[in-house]
């Protein structure tokens, strides 16, 4: 992923994270210090797949898709697809601030 070696994002440093919301998608944005960041979600039109069974197929993961027999197929689709099977927008994220050491509060002492 070329995203991670140009950000240094990684799941190790907390700056990359993988939510399974059932889309196939990625939001990105720049960093922020305010409670609310400027970005953007780039995904896979589902609509825009209709006339390519097999990638329909793929994207859905019914079973008329077979992986042995049409990934060659899928990922050729794919390529001649390009940016036009995607769809692109504008949206806002909601930013925790990091809290610091400073700011825990001790409940209780056993």
């Amino acid at each position: 992923m070329h995203y991670r070696s140009l950000r240094i994002c990684t799941s190790g440093n907390h700056r990359l994270r993988i939510l399974p919301m059932g889309r196939f998608a990625i939001a990105m944005n720049r960093f922020s210090a305010d409670t609310v960041a400027e970005g953007v979600r780039i995904g896979m039109d589902p609509s825009t797949l209709k006339d390519t069974p097999p990638l329909d197929a793929w994207f859905a993961n019914t079973p008329a898709f077979d992986k042995h027999s049409m990934k060659k197929q899928v990922v050729y689709e794919i390529l001649k697809k390009g940016r036009d099977m995607l769809f692109y927008e504008r949206i806002r994220i909601p930013i925790n601030p990091k809290r610091k050491v400073g700011d825990w509060i001790l409940l209780s002492m056993s």
